[in-house]
């Protein structure tokens, strides 16, 4: 016959569960604690990669509009407040002040040269969209015959896909994380898209050489500007320049397409033709 546990035996087992219940909480709370405190970490280093992406965004734009908006005030003034006020009366403008602002608006002037330099970064900067650039990026130096073989459909390429780096970013794109219809479209269309990347790079190659050539020509130019011939200008000059300014500022012909005889597009084609604008 099994004996019954004593009152005092009961109580003490009761106590040690209660002790391990505790301990068990107590243990279960910590590692929330440092689970939350974990989350808590991660989530402040996200809010602040996404304040920095932000902030360098923010920097950016605001460095276009930094120099853009100091280039036109300095046109503003050198044209508009000096203009108005040399047409008015030319004795109350010192020359020096009219060379001082000029300095600020010539072609060479520091200050255009920024703006069109960072206003050219941005354009290359957004001649394509993230995704086309992501891509691009790992598909860099990527032949079309490579890249139909890397992106055979994955039971086919079972064995090639083994033999993949997944930290390297060629072989990631081709790798299986990607579906079966990704795999089908670089098989299908991998070529085209390469063939694509390759005639934008040719396309903006050319562009930056011409963007240097222009700048080059900009630079030979503050010679000729600061020549005696041109530096031999009086206030009736620079008068003269700025009564033909105000005639013309509004017209049709101190635009782009009339200054370097770029034709207007007029048709309603979505593909641009050779040599045309739009406003």
């Amino acid at each position: 016959m099994k004996r019954k546990k004593s009152l005092k035996q009961r109580s003490k087992e009761h106590r040690e569960r209660k002790k391990q219940y505790i301990q068990m909480l107590e243990d279960k709370v910590k590692n929330l604690e440092r689970e939350n405190l974990g989350l808590k970490q991660q989530l402040k280093q996200t809010k602040e990669k996404d304040k920095r992406v932000t902030s360098q965004k923010l920097a950016g734009q605001s460095c276009i509009y930094k120099y853009n908006s100091s280039l036109q005030e300095c046109e503003d003034y050198y044209f508009n407040t000096l203009g108005k006020k040399i047409l008015l009366d030319p004795t109350q403008v010192r020359y020096s002040e009219l060379e001082q602002a000029g300095e600020q608006i010539y072609d060479y002037s520091e200050k255009r040269r920024k703006y069109l330099k960072n206003t050219f970064k941005e354009f290359l900067d957004n001649i394509m969209n993230t995704e086309m650039k992501t891509i691009a990026a790992a598909c860099k130096n990527l032949s079309p015959s490579e890249a139909k073989r890397r992106s055979k459909p994955k039971k086919r390429a079972k064995k090639y896909l083994n033999k993949l780096d997944p930290s390297y970013p060629t072989d990631f794109l081709f790798s299986d994380s990607f579906s079966l219809t990704a795999s089908d479209f670089f098989e299908s269309s991998g070529k085209k898209m390469l063939s694509y990347f390759k005639t934008m790079k040719q396309l903006i190659k050319k562009l930056v050489e011409v963007r240097n050539q222009i700048f080059n020509v900009q630079s030979k130019s503050k010679e000729f500007i600061e020549s005696q011939e041109v530096m031999t200008y009086t206030k009736e000059d620079v008068s003269n320049i700025f009564k033909l300014y105000f005639e013309l500022k509004d017209s049709k012909l101190s635009t782009s397409h009339h200054l370097w005889d770029i034709p207007i597009k007029t048709h309603s084609k979505e593909l641009y033709e050779e040599g045309e604008l739009t406003d």
